[in-house]
């Protein structure tokens, strides 16, 4: 009676190597698809967070140029020695200095394109990639009378 009970659950079968192997590959396909898909997202939300930056650093050299030209002194520095298709850099101070600065990975130009009208422009390498961005924003300015 032993013996047939013996013979009986040996004679079950239980889960083949090729069902394991299928079983594996099932799951490393799905952890693979999350991986990829956490990557990718992970990505998109560091370069929307660079160009947020930038963005945010093109603005404020933007204002500063625009606090700027209605200042006087620096209106009449501006405008009087500043030539067209010069580079130039507006710090916090409103003083000018060098082509371009650099914060952090970005490189910030202002350029005077026209008599009244100013290229502010970010450029960086995107993070992970290494491709080269740029930002800009075209403002028109008149002198102080």
């Amino acid at each position: 009676m032993r013996s047939g009970r013996l013979l009986r659950r040996l004679g079950e079968g239980g889960d083949t190597i090729v069902e394991v192997l299928l079983a594996i590959a099932v799951v490393s396909a799905v952890l693979g698809g999350a991986f990829v898909s956490a990557n990718r997202s992970l990505n998109g939300t560091r370069v929307s967070q660079e160009r947020s930056e930038a963005t945010k650093l093109v603005q404020s050299q933007a204002e500063l140029l625009s606090a700027a030209t209605k200042d006087p002194a620096a209106s009449a520095d501006i405008f009087a020695n500043v030539g067209v298709g010069n580079t130039f850099f507006l710090n916090n101070n409103l003083s000018r200095g060098g082509a371009s600065t650099t914060r952090g990975i970005y490189t910030i130009l202002i350029r005077r394109e026209a008599p009244n009208t100013f290229l502010v422009r970010a450029q960086w390498q995107k993070t992970g990639s290494g491709t080269a961005e740029e930002m800009f924003i075209r403002y028109r300015a008149y002198p102080n009378p």
